[in-house]
């Protein structure tokens, strides 16, 4: 009895996107986790880092593809990695903070339709960077540009992307990376 119903009207609703909130699990160091996943999926890590801390994760699929992104306490991704290695085999990101929070590690399926696989993710103990670390961070980068520029399938980006890959291969022969050098 004198009750107030609020009327929306739809069209006011275009574009909103319901808040979801993803499961979101730690990430403790050194502490391998594996799991399966569906195509099209994404499983969430949280990571809490200090400012100037580097950050490494492996992750090896083992039957699908995914890709790694690192976004900050805002959601923004700041850094991406996929190697062009398929359903097999490791993807690595290794990044160093500029300031702290808690940052969210995104593993996500590359196809839509992809049939369940596994993988299985594990982080090294954060620390205050090495030269080391920070060359690994510079090789790892050089071939993610150069993979974006392969995708431009132009003679200039192909001859760019290979001036990339070569340093990043130098690059990765300093840290003993051998797979990475390949």
């Amino acid at each position: 009895e004198g009750g107030v119903t609020e009327q929306i009207d739809p069209a006011a609703l275009a574009g909103v996107v319901p808040a979801v909130t993803p499961d979101v699990r730690p990430l403790p160091p050194n502490q391998a986790i594996e799991r399966t996943l569906e195509g099209g999926g994404t499983h969430s890590y949280e990571v809490k880092l200090k400012a100037g801390e580097y950050f490494h994760v492996d992750v090896d699929q083992r039957g699908i593809d995914v890709q790694l992104a690192l976004a900050g306490s805002n959601g923004k991704v700041i850094t991406e990695r996929d190697r062009p290695n398929g359903m097999q085999g490791p993807e690595a990101l290794s990044f160093i903070t500029t300031k702290a929070g808690n940052y969210r590690l995104d593993v996500k399926a590359l196809e839509a339709k992809a049939e369940p696989g596994r993988y299985e993710i594990k982080s090294t103990s954060i620390r205050t960077p090495t030269a080391k670390d920070r060359t690994r961070i510079e090789a790892e980068t050089l071939f993610q540009e150069g993979l974006q520029l392969t995708q431009a399938r132009t003679v200039d980006s192909f001859k760019e992307a290979c001036d990339k890959y070569e340093t990043a291969a130098a690059l990765w022969q300093e840290t003993g990376d051998t797979y990475a050098e390949a």
